[in-house]
C-alpha cells in the first residue's frame, strides 16, 4: 500500500479535529445548529491553515446522510466519498488553472441541475482571486441569486484581489496563523501516535520553522522522520533545517554578553565557516534579546533551555533600556543587509553598532568612541585659544591586601579582566578565604562561560603576587553581587532622571499651559509630553 503523507493522513475530518480557528468554528457550528446557512462562504488566510479543509468539512455537514448538522457522522456513503475526494456533488476547482471566462460559464451552466447524490451541490473554488475579471462577472449573477440546492465555498490567500461585488455577497472568515505552541502540540500528538521518540526542543524547532502553517509543519515532520535515524533530536533537526549549531551561535551570544568587540568578531569568523544565512543570525539574535527583555520585566517565555541560559548572561550585562536599543539595532541591521557591500559586512557592522551605541559604553579597556570623536581641525584651535593646563595626577587607587574582608566589588575594578570574565566576576561574591584559597559563590541564575574561572584565577594571582587557588560554586550569595548593585544603581539613575523631568519647569509649563500629559515609554526614564486633544 502506498505511503500517505502526514499532511493528508492527519487532515481534520470534523470541526472538533481542527487545530485553532475557534473564532471561525464557533460561527459555523452555531449556523448549522440554528439552520441559518448562507449560500456563499469565503475562507481567507495564509497557506496551510485549513481553508480547503474547512470547506470539505462544511460540504460533509451539508450532505451527511444523517442530516444537516455541525457533526457529520463520517461513516455514511456521502461522508466517506467526500473524504476520499469522490463525491459527485462536491466540485473542487483550482482557479489558478481555470481562469478563462468560457470555463466559468460552462461550470455555471451545470449549477442549475439538482444534485445527483447529495442534498446540496457544493462548489469549492481554491485561490479564487486568480479568476479573471470576466470570470468574476460571469459568476456574479449566479452568486447573487443562487438555486436553493447550490452552495459556494471560496478559499484565497489574497482577498484584496477579489472584487468588492463578490466580497459583499459572501460571509468572510479569516483564518489566523497558528502559533508555535499549537503546531508543536499537534506534532507531539502525532509522534506519540506513531510511537516515535523525540526531543522537545526538536519539536519546537519544527514548529517554529512551520511559520504558522500546520501543513508546512506536518511536511517538515515527515522530512525529519526520514532524516533522523533513531528519533528526532534537536541537533539533527537543526542540521536538516540548515540552522547554526547551538555552540557556535552561543559563542556569539556570550561574546555580546561580554561586550568585547574582538570576541564578537572571532565568533562571526567561526560562523562564516558554516556558510550561514546572515539574516537568520540577526533574526535569532533579535529573538534572544526579545527573551531577555521579557525576562527583565519578569515575564517568563516558553523558550529552549539554552536560550534561557543566554538570556541570563545578556541580562547580567545589559540594562532594560540597553535591551530595547539592542533589539532596534538588530531589526534595523536586518533591513540594511540589502544595502551592505556583502551580508557578512552588514552583520559585522550591525554587531559593532550594537556594542558601540550602548548607553553604558564598552567595557573598560576598550577604546572610547567619544574620545576619538574630536577632529584634527578642532585641536589646533583649542591650543591657540587657551594655554595648555597641566592635568592633575589621578588619585592613586588603594591596593587591596590578601585575606579576610576583601572588598570584592572594588577588587574587580582593579583586576585586568574584561568581557565574559568581568561579567562572571560581577555575579560572584566571596564566601571565605583559606590560606591561598579563595572561595566564591556564583549566582546560580548566571550560566558560567567556559574558561572564565581560569582567567579570573590568573588575574587574582598576578594582582596579589601569589598563587591563588580559586574555587567557585553555584548558589545564592549572602550579599548583593556587584552585578546586582550595578543594576540597582542603573534603576535609581533612571528614577532620578524621571523625577527631574517631572519637576522640570518646562514640563510643568507644558502641563499648565497646554494641558500636556507625561507618557512613560518602554525604556526606563524615557518620557514625552503630549498635549491633550
Amino acid at each position: 500500500m502506498a505511503y500517505e503523507v502526514l499532511a493528508r493522513r492527519w487532515r481534520p475530518r470534523t470541526f472538533a479535529e481542527v487545530v485553532g480557528q475557534q473564532h471561525v468554528l464557533q460561527v459555523l457550528t452555531k449556523a448549522f445548529e440554528n439552520n441559518r446557512l448562507h449560500h456563499a462562504y469565503l475562507f481567507t488566510g495564509t497557506r496551510g491553515v485549513g481553508k480547503t479543509t474547512l470547506g470539505r468539512i462544511v460540504a460533509k455537514c451539508l450532505n451527511c446522510e444523517q442530516g444537516v448538522s455541525a457533526e457529520p457522522c463520517g461513516v455514511c456513503e456521502a461522508c466517506r466519498s467526500i473524504d476520499e475526494g469522490k463525491f459527485p456533488d462536491l466540485l473542487e476547482i483550482d482557479a489558478a488553472s481555470r481562469t478563462r471566462v468560457e470555463e466559468m460559464r460552462e461550470l455555471l451552466s451545470d449549477s442549475s441541475y439538482v444534485p445527483t447524490q447529495g442534498r446540496f451541490k457544493v462548489y469549492l473554488i481554491d485561490e479564487v482571486h486568480m479568476l479573471s475579471t470576466h470570470s468574476f462577472n460571469a459568476l456574479l449573477k449566479t452568486l447573487e441569486e443562487p438555486p436553493e440546492h447550490l452552495k459556494f465555498l471560496f478559499a484565497t490567500t489574497d482577498p484584496q484581489k477579489l472584487p468588492a461585488t463578490v466580497l459583499s455577497r459572501c460571509l468572510q472568515f479569516h483564518l489566523k496563523r497558528l502559533n508555535e505552541s499549537q503546531i508543536g502540540d499537534q506534532l507531539t500528538k502525532i509522534l506519540e501516535h506513531e510511537k516515535l521518540e523525540s526531543e522537545p526542543d526538536a519539536v519546537i524547532q519544527l514548529a517554529r520553522a512551520a511559520d504558522g502553517s500546520m501543513r508546512d509543519g506536518l511536511s517538515l515532520l515527515d522530512q525529519a522522520i526520514n532524516y533522523c535515524a533513531d528519533g528526532l533530536t534537536q541537533d539533527e533537526v537543526d542540521r536538516m533545517l540548515g540552522l547554526l549549531p547551538r555552540e557556535n551561535f552561543g559563542a556569539l551570544v556570550m561574546a555580546l554578553a561580554g561586550r568585547e568587540p574582538e570576541a564578537v568578531m572571532q565568533a562571526v569568523a567561526g560562523l562564516r565557516e558554516l556558510s550561514p544565512s546572515f539574516q537568520d543570525i540577526l533574526d535569532d539574535l533579535a529573538r534572544v534579546f526579545h527573551t531577555c527583555a521579557m525576562a527583565s520585566e519578569g515575564v517568563e517565555a516558553d523558550v529552549p533551555e539554552e536560550m534561557q541560559d543566554w538570556a541570563r548572561a545578556i541580562n547580567a550585562a545589559y540594562s532594560p533600556a540597553d535591551l530595547q536599543l539592542a533589539y532596534q539595532i538588530l531589526l534595523q541591521g536586518k533591513r540594511d543587509l540589502q544595502y551592505a557591500p556583502d551580508e557578512q559586512t552588514g552583520l559585522e557592522m550591525t554587531l559593532l553598532r550594537l556594542l558601540c551605541f550602548m548607553p553604558d559604553g564598552w567595557q573598560e579597556g576598550a577604546p572610547s568612541p567619544s574620545k576619538s570623536a574630536v577632529s584634527d581641525e578642532d585641536v589646533p584651535a583649542q591650543t591657540q585659544s587657551a594655554p595648555a593646563v597641566a592635568e592633575e595626577p589621578a588619585a592613586s587607587v588603594k591596593s587591596i591586601e590578601w585575606g579576610e574582608g576583601i572588598a570584592w566589588g572594588e577588587l574587580i575594578e582593579q583586576l585586568e579582566i574584561f568581557g565574559n570574565t568581568r561579567v562572571f566576576a560581577g555575579n560572584c561574591e566571596i564566601e571565605r578565604v583559606e590560606g591561598d584559597a579563595l572561595h566564591l559563590v556564583c549566582d546560580k541564575a548566571y550560566p558560567v562561560p567556559s574558561g572564565v574561572e581560569k582567567t579570573l584565577g590568573e588575574a587574582l594571582s598576578e594582582y596579589f603576587k601569589r598563587e591563588v587557588s580559586l574555587h567557585v560554586r553555584s548558589g545564592v550569595p549572602k550579599q548583593e553581587t556587584k552585578a546586582q548593585k550595578d543594576d540597582h544603581a542603573r534603576k535609581e539613575r533612571a528614577e532620578q532622571a524621571q523625577r527631574e523631568i517631572e519637576e522640570s519647569p518646562t514640563t510643568r509649563a507644558l502641563q499648565e499651559e497646554l494641558g500636556a500629559q507625561q507618557v512613560i515609554g518602554p525604556m526606563n526614564g524615557i518620557t514625552s509630553a503630549t498635549p491633550e486633544s
